[in-house]
C-alpha cells in the first residue's frame, strides 16, 4: 500500500453505495465522491486500466491456482507501473510519486478502519445500554493472497 488518498472517486455499483464502505472513508478521513450514473466519459482512467488488464493480463492467463495468479498480478502490475505511457509520456509510478504530498500515511491500526460493527439489542440487558460487536470482513480467500 502506498498511502490513503484524499479523495476516492467511484462507481455507482452497489459496493460503493454501502454503509460500510461510507464509514471507512470517514473513519479515514477520505472524502468518497460518486461518479455521475451513465456518464462513462468521468471514469476514463480506471476504464483504461480495466482495458489494460484484460488486453495485456487476462489474455495471456494459464493459472491453476489462487498462489500462481496473485503472483502473475503482482508481477503484471509492477511491470505496467514502471513501463512509459503513451498518453502521459510518464510511468504510472513516476508520475504517482511527482504528487506524492497529496498521499497521506497509512495509520498503524488500518485493518481495524475495515472492521464491520453490528450494534446487539439492549432490550435484553439490564441497563439498556446499546453494545457493539466487531466483526471482520468476509474473507473468503484471504487466506490464498
Amino acid at each position: 500500500m502506498r498511502g490513503i488518498p484524499r479523495k476516492l472517486y467511484v462507481d455507482n455499483g452497489s459496493a460503493f453505495r454501502s454503509h460500510h464502505l461510507e464509514h471507512i472513508c470517514a473513519s479515514l478521513g477520505i472524502v468518497l465522491l460518486h461518479a455521475k450514473p451513465y456518464q462513462p466519459q468521468g471514469k476514463g482512467k480506471v476504464e483504461r486500466w480495466f482495458r489494460s488488464t484484460r488486453d495485456q493480463f487476462l489474455s495471456t492467463l494459464n493459472i491453476t491456482t489462487m498462489d500462481n495468479l496473485n503472483e502473475a498480478l503482482r508481477s503484471w502490475v509492477c511491470r505496467y507501473h514502471e513501463a512509459i505511457h503513451g498518453g502521459t509520456a510518464q510511468a504510472p509510478l513516476k508520475r504517482f510519486a511527482e504528487n506524492i504530498e497529496c498521499i497521506r500515511p497509512a495509520p498503524k491500526d488500518l485493518e481495524d478502519h475495515f472492521r464491520k460493527r453490528r450494534q446487539t439489542d439492549s432490550s435484553q440487558r439490564q441497563d439498556n445500554i446499546p453494545q457493539w460487536t466487531l466483526y471482520e470482513p468476509r474473507c473468503r480467500l484471504s487466506a490464498n493472497r
